[in-house]
């Protein structure tokens, strides 16, 4: 069977608001593709005396001559540039038919089918990504029965997209041809209709008449809307508090004593706004409830103190036109007075409520735009406080979702992965997604040992939360300061819908060089002030951020020219006492308005994890022992926007922020006290030991002087505006120069000899030397002057291997050139320095 037999019908409506798919009046003037066999040939036809609705219908007069096999009728017509149609919230498409002269022969049959790609808003581009869904209609060109008849088609897939059937196709939609995206049919990114005249007989000869008219969407095919199903949030949902506090999954609490845990909120302090905040649970892409919200009941678990006060529950719609315009997001609101479920009494108590209940308030700006809730793109949930002071107190949350609901407790099969090289400092795992699954997740782990404790010290989280049909993903290889060998094992983990997780799909070993990173120094700079001079930074290797070279990303949707636009050089280092930070940031255009946010301006923000990160990164901020922070460096004052807390330090002897002349930009300092944490947020004391892995991203926003955020830089690739509310869209460091498996023991990872240029060269007065040994022994460290005098004795001790950096302080020395020296048992290397003063 041939796979180019079709017939594109073309779609006028977009917005699933509208059930007219075609209504075949007349609108076709050119056809996209015309094929068929020879002896075939078709006739079209707009005719007005006719037709079911509207104007006309269209009249097909097929005739097909089948030479073998392969007896198909196809003509085609491309969608415009950015056309589509979203079928996702209907169950069925209907097409009116009259058949004027019916196929006398026998075994003809009509096949239509979807075109879909997500990735494309163009017909013909990215081809690879195009994927035919078919399905084969028996019995319409036969058809004798007089009139005007209805045909109704599923929209549903059966069997197997990899290996479809010809049964596969009659009972519903299967794949047709070898060019994949994600093996599934995205009912929401049809980009095409194709009809096919075809038969199954080999030397068939036919001919008929038939009219099409009428082609809609009808049916719903609306699914109730699953929040947290008492064990995790489904792949699609996440979960944050809003502004202060804290929320987690924990087993403290568990609302149907099935040891699966619930949601446990920690109220933050009672700052401005506080009592308003609560639970925020926000949807990948918006769901469709449809006319579920007419006749469906959403249901939730609640533990919460006597007295805790009332509760706003709120669904929200996306924004759909993506720039507060007239179509701004909307909220439905039902207000769950303590007073109307008998008080909360510090048990569970399993509250009911119709969708109905939930009352139209408008959007979520001040003036409450009127407006109501689109039911088929809810994007949003909140749980909020009614404004009381609810500092301290605890809720815990279960069992949220709508409808009927059954928690599914199999685990996935294990997914089948392999590794290879993506070049330096990039490998690549690629595994096949698990058969039987739908809206599964996928998580990569690597460990420089073999893996088979994925909960271990030293193993890595390589990315999580990666949806079906992905099927592939990179790990950049890092390690401190100097390009190193790094060897690697990998496992891939599929997680369901509802939670549960397979065996890990494991991978044998592979070798390749990591990239050296900047890390958090262990050696402060000396003699600190915060005076807008960085010349006490020289020696400590910054954190670059430039759009230019790729070491600093773009945020999706943000706009930055140039490195002249926006770049930076960002330090950082630490103690026992103080973390020290400093941004020298290029800025073409420097803006501040203190009648607007704080992130609306050019302000560098720096989110920090105060804890040595093991395992699944954090999804929300956390507290306590691994607390998360996100530092806002304005032009008036350090404040701390997760948690909330205003002027953390004034400018002065700690704090500073102006601009820069030439090139235009603005210089930041700031020294920042660990203990100054401990009163933010009552989290434990920071003691910051060498070899930690620190959470860490770095944001740069550009504003322009134009009111609002227009550019995002940031360390991480990760981040496209998430940092502030997902901790695991930042990246990582280390602090110091070691990268130690374990922080506890000291285990140090295995380094070759090695002797690196010095940083920065040339260098006033202060620069780092950064060398590796592969075995313990004697190691020597000098520097020479041009004539090969010694001038300084660095290092001379007995080493265990590892790698190490030594702070060279030329404060004594004149300007010149001068050489320095490594020496072990086993290696020697020589290379040069400038020193200008």
């Amino acid at each position: 069977m041939k796979n180019a037999f079709f017939l594109i019908l073309i779609l006028l409506y977009q917005s699933v608001s509208a059930q007219m798919v075609e209504d075949f009046d007349g609108g076709w003037t050119t056809w996209y593709d015309e094929w068929m066999n020879d002896g075939n040939s078709l006739t079209r036809t707009y005719v007005t005396d006719n037709k079911i609705e509207g104007d006309a219908s269209l009249k097909l007069e097929w005739v097909m001559k089948a030479e073998d096999w392969g007896g198909g009728i196809s003509i085609a017509r491309a969608l415009g540039p950015g056309e589509f149609i979203d079928m996702s919230t209907y169950d069925t498409l209907q097409l009116s038919y009259y058949v004027e002269k019916p196929a006398t022969n026998g075994n003809c049959y009509i096949a239509l089918i979807l075109r879909d790609n997500p990735v494309s808003s163009t017909y013909d581009a990215d081809q690879a990504n195009v994927e035919l869904w078919r399905h084969q209609i028996h019995g319409v060109l036969e058809d004798n029965t007089p009139g005007w008849q209805t045909l109704n088609i599923p929209l549903k897939t059966v069997g197997n997209p990899l290996a479809p059937t010809s049964e596969d196709w009659m009972a519903g939609f299967n794949m047709q041809g070898s060019r994949h995206h994600n093996n599934k049919l995205d009912w929401d990114f049809i980009r095409g209709f194709y009809l096919e005249i075809n038969t199954d007989s080999a030397n068939h000869q036919d001919d008929g008449i038939i009219y099409l008219d009428n082609m809609k969407l009808t049916g719903s095919r609306a699914t109730p809307l699953v929040l947290y199903n008492g064990k995790v949030n489904p792949n699609n949902v996440s979960f944050s508090v809003g502004w202060t506090g804290n929320a987690e999954i924990t087993n403290e609490a568990d609302f149907d004593n099935a040891n699966t845990g619930s949601i446990k909120w920690t109220c933050g302090p009672d700052a401005d706004g506080a009592g308003w905040d609560g639970i925020w649970f926000q949807l990948d892409k918006p769901h469709k409830l449809g006319e579920l919200m007419n006749t469906d009941t959403f249901q939730i678990a609640i533990k919460a103190p006597t007295g805790f006060g009332d509760l706003w529950l709120a669904f929200a719609d996306d924004d759909a036109d993506g720039d507060d315009g007239p179509d701004r997001m909307y909220q439905s609101v039902y207000f769950l007075e303590e007073a109307s479920i008998g008080g909360f009494t510090g048990d569970w108590q399993l509250i009911k409520i119709p969708l109905t209940a939930f009352e139209g308030f408008g959007s979520w700006d001040s003036d409450h735009l009127p407006g109501s809730v689109d039911s088929n793109r809810v994007i949003q949930f909140r749980v909020e406080g009614n404004g009381q002071n609810v500092e301290g107190k605890v809720v815990y949350f279960d069992n949220i979702w709508t409808g009927q609901y059954e928690l599914d407790i199999i685990a996935p099969a294990a997914p089948q992965i392999e590794v290879f090289s993506g070049g330096d400092y990039v490998n690549i795992i690629a595994w096949e997604d698990v058969p039987g699954e739908k809206q599964e997740i996928y998580r990569v782990f690597s460990s420089t040992s073999p893996l088979s404790d994925l909960t271990a010290e030293g193993v890595e989280v390589v990315q999580f939360g990666i949806s079906e049909g992905v099927q592939a993903t990179e790990h950049a290889l890092k390690f401190p300061l100097v390009d190193q060998d790094v060897t690697n094992y990998y496992a891939v983990v599929c997680i369901d819908n509802s939670g549960n997780q397979s065996a890990p799909g494991l991978s044998g070993a592979i070798t390749n060089l990591a990239k050296g990173i900047s890390v958090i120094s262990h050696i402060v700079p000396i003699n600190f002030a915060a005076d807008g001079s960085l010349d006490e930074w020289n020696g400590i290797k910054p954190f670059k951020l430039n759009p230019t070279d790729g070491s600093g990303h773009i945020a999706t949707n943000y706009v930055i020219d140039n490195e002249l636009d926006l770049s930076a050089d960002v330090y950082l280092a630490a103690d026992a006492e103080n973390l020290f930070v400093a941004f020298n940031v290029t800025d073409d255009l420097v803006s501040v308005d203190r009648t607007i946010g704080e992130w609306e301006n050019d302000i560098p923000d720096l989110f920090i994890g105060l804890y040595n990160q093991t395992g699944v990164p954090h999804a929300s901020y956390q507290r306590d022992d691994e607390p998360d922070y996100r530092l806002m460096f304005d032009r008036y004052r350090l404040l701390c926007g997760r948690p909330w807390l205003d002027s953390l330090i004034l400018p002065g002897e700690n704090y500073y922020w102006d601009e820069r002349v030439f090139p235009s930009g603005y210089v930041v300092e700031a020294k920042i006290p660990w203990a100054l944490f401990t009163t933010i947020a009552g989290d434990q004391l920071f003691t910051p030991k060498v070899g930690m892995k620190i959470p860490l991203d770095i944001t740069l926003n550009d504003a322009d002087a134009t009111g609002s955020r227009e550019g995002m830089l940031s360390l991480s690739p990760l981040n496209n505006d998430d940092s502030y509310a997902n901790v695991s869209a930042w990246s990582y460091t280390w602090y110091g120069d070691k990268n130690v498996v374990g922080v506890e023991d000291g285990k140090m990872l295995t380094a070759k000899f090695n002797l690196e240029q010095n940083y920065p060269n040339p260098f006033n007065p202060v620069t780092q030397i950064n060398y590796s040994i592969s075995k313990q022994g004697f190691v020597s460290l000098k520097i020479y002057n041009i004539l090969g005098s010694e001038v300084e004795n660095l290092i001379s001790e007995n080493q265990t291997a590892g790698n190490y950096t030594v702070t060279f302080d030329a404060s004594k020395l004149a300007s010149g050139v001068y050489m320095y020296k490594l020496e072990t048992e086993n290696f020697i290397s020589t290379k040069k320095m400038i020193l200008m003063k």
